[in-house]
Formats: C-alpha cells, structure tokens, sequence
C-alpha cells in the first residue's frame, strides 16, 4: 500500500476513464486517497470479507466463488410430471434459459 500511495503510483493503474461517472468515481477516490496518512511502524493486516472473522480459507473461497451462480429451483419435479420426455426436456432446459431462440441464434452467428 505504502509503494502504491508513494508519489501517486497507483493512478498509473487505474484503466482508461470511459465515461462521467468513471470520472466522478475516480476524483473522489482521488480525494480519498489525498487524507491517507500510513503509519510506517504498523504491518498491514488482510482481511477476507466473506467470512465472519475475516479469515481465508479455500472452502470460502470455493463457496463464494459460485455464489448466485446456481438456481434454487426444484426441477426434479419435472422429470416425475405425465407429460412427453420431449416436452419435460423443453421445460428443463427453458428453466435452465438455455432455449435457443432465433435471438439467440442470431446473436451467436448460428442462424441469418
């Protein structure tokens, strides 16, 4: 942190400014950063957010990773309903959004 607030080092990191609120965001992170004052005698300490004690660990990571990732749906319901497999197979992978819609066709260079 110390190199990076050093002579404004991490400006050089920020990416290309494409737009109004990209250039309010970084005049404020700007002025934020001008009231840092770093105490030299004391080591950073690292904080994982996603845990209550703030603490990493690789099944954390492993669970956040495919946080919102994955549907609490219940499908398996379908697969016991009367109805053709070819339609219970429709409903499936429509409850899964991977129907291919000429939109989607389209867009995927599939179909004209």
């Amino acid at each position: 942190m110390q190199k990076a607030l050093q002579d404004s080092r991490w400006i050089s990191h920020i990416t290309p400014i494409l737009s109004i609120d990209e250039l309010q965001e970084y005049v404020q992170l700007w002025e934020a950063v001008q009231q840092i004052q770093l105490d030299t005698n004391r080591d950073d300490k690292i904080i994982w957010r996603w845990t209550t004690d703030g603490e990493y660990t690789s099944k954390g990571a492993y669970h956040i990773q495919f946080e919102g990732s994955y549907t609490k749906l219940r499908i398996m319901p379908i697969w016991k309903t009367k109805a053709e497999p070819k339609c219970r197979f429709f409903v499936w992978t429509q409850l899964h959004k991977k129907v291919l819609t000429i939109n989607n066709l389209i867009k995927n260079k599939l179909a004209k």
